[in-house]
């Protein structure tokens, strides 16, 4: 019969020496109810037959009844550091495992991978499955990727495989192992798949041997990491992936990535105001009051207003319009006092104008509320390695009848980019001395920004399509 001990909730953590024996063990929860007269004997489970079972003797506070240190009176060898469990034997503990599989996938911001062990019946089995979206963005080294619409050089593929995990030495296999030639071996953290460094008929060697296109790079075009894109698919092959790894923005860097989603929607019904004789002796002029033409049923709410160097109001952007238009002439009073001339022309935007929300992070990028859209707010200040997605998903950016193309967004140095009369050029990479990648428009209706910690430049977001949608000249 099984002797019975006291005491339950331990949790202890082995520390291993350089031949696999147990050099120390960290005491994480000391449980209750223990007997110094009577502890339990600690046992090494879960990790192969070691060469020698090491010998450990649990003390315990006499008051607390609490496992407070454990004593290696004899270390062992050979244990199996992948596995090893310490188990206070006639009892049922938290065990903390010394080496969790699910602690090493590294997640992009925007491309996570996981791996989670398949449960059979009420147990988890030995079978685990990892899941990525396998294509982190914004490509390191292929900017056609990155282009409007992508390039179609690389496959965008998911990866979902259940795999047999066997924590280190005791994998099943008594047999001599195959040697496995011309095929992928592995995913590696960046979505791309080890190959062999040999392709089996590629380079027509002689029946029976293969070429190693390490040491003959021209046999596949490896580029500079010993990448290879084989079928529109990239492999690599060496140690040199290390280097691409370290590449600023590569896998290295992605910890300190933090992803903020911002959602886009598009207003077409937005106006224009030039104004003069602005009398804010009752009431200031601010974004989000009502105002109403005194002569005519014209009204709206202020949605953006635009002061010159002097600090004076010369513009009034105006949306949800009901009533006639606006015209020159109108006077124009505020729901708290105000009133203003409308002194030219109005302009209207029949293409629409962006409305940013966001999201539940506003308050990083700058005085914003979650959920509020806003239209060309002033100085948003995105973090250094804040990673953004341009949500366009609203059915307001999509392709209508009255605008056939959409309204994808795009990113430019300068106010309307390749659209400005003073055309600007597409932003792909940071403006300092990194050139990091910074933006990819594989999907057009997502695209996606970096902000690289050398940027000094001010970047500005617009329609690929139409002009003025994030504000009329001057006021982007």
């Amino acid at each position: 019969m099984a002797r019975t001990v006291p005491g339950t909730g331990a949790v202890i953590e082995p520390i291993f020496d350089d031949v696999f024996g147990v050099r120390a063990v960290r005491v994480i929860n000391g449980g209750t109810d223990y007997d110094p007269t009577d502890p339990p004997r600690l046992t090494i489970t879960g990790c192969g037959t070691p060469e020698q079972e090491a010998l450990l003797y649990p003390i315990i506070d006499e008051d607390s009844g609490k496992i407070i240190h454990v004593r290696v009176l004899e270390r062992g060898r050979g244990y199996d550091p992948l596995r090893v469990q310490i188990t206070p034997a006639q009892e049922t503990p938290n065990v903390v495992t010394s080496f969790d599989i699910n602690r090493i996938w590294q997640n992009h911001p925007n491309s996570p991978t996981s791996g989670q062990f398949q449960v059979s019946g009420n147990n988890l089995s030995d079978r685990i499955r990892i899941q990525s979206d396998n294509h982190p963005k914004p490509s390191q080294i292929f900017l056609p990727e990155r282009q409007p619409g992508g390039s179609g050089d690389l496959v965008d593929r998911n990866f979902d495989q259940i795999f047999v995990y066997r924590g280190g030495k005791d994998v099943p296999n008594p047999n001599v192992r195959e040697f496995h030639t011309n095929k992928s071996i592995g995913i590696l953290s960046n979505g791309v798949l080890l190959h062999t460094p040999e392709w089996g008929p590629d380079g027509n060697p002689p029946v029976g041997y293969a070429i190693d296109t390490i040491k003959y790079p021209y046999l596949k075009q490896n580029n500079q990491y010993d990448g290879v894109v084989d079928n529109n698919v990239y492999y690599q092959q060496s140690s040199k992936l290390i280097n691409e790894f370290s590449l600023r923005n590569g896998v290295f860097d992605w910890g300190n990535k933090v992803l903020a989603t911002w959602n886009i929607k598009v207003e077409f019904d937005n106006v224009l105001l030039y104004v003069s004789n602005v009398d804010e002796s009752l009431g200031s002029v601010e974004v989000g009051r009502i105002v109403d033409s005194v002569s005519t049923t014209a009204r709206g709410e202020i949605s953006k207003i635009v002061r010159n160097q002097l600090n004076q109001i010369v513009r009034v952007y105006v949306r949800s319009l009901t009533g006639v238009p606006f015209e020159e002439g109108d006077i124009v009073l505020g729901s708290n006092g105000f009133s203003f001339r409308v002194s030219q022309d109005i302009v209207t935007f029949p293409n629409g104008i962006f409305y940013i929300d966001f999201g539940p992070d506003a308050e990083d990028f700058g005085p914003f509320t979650p959920g509020q859209y806003y239209f060309a707010p002033e100085n948003i200040q995105v973090p250094a390695n804040y990673l953004i997605v341009w949500n366009q998903s609203d059915s307001s950016n999509q392709p209508s009848d009255m605008h056939p193309l959409g309204h994808p967004m795009q990113f430019s140095t300068t106010p309307d980019g390749p659209n400005n009369q003073n055309p600007g050029t597409l932003y792909y990479n940071s403006t300092g001395v990194s050139e990091a990648p910074a933006t990819d428009y594989e999907n057009e209706f997502r695209p996606l920004f970096l902000m690289n910690p050398d940027e000094n430049n001010r970047i500005y977001y617009y329609c690929k399509v139409h002009n003025h949608m994030s504000g009329y000249l001057g006021d982007e």
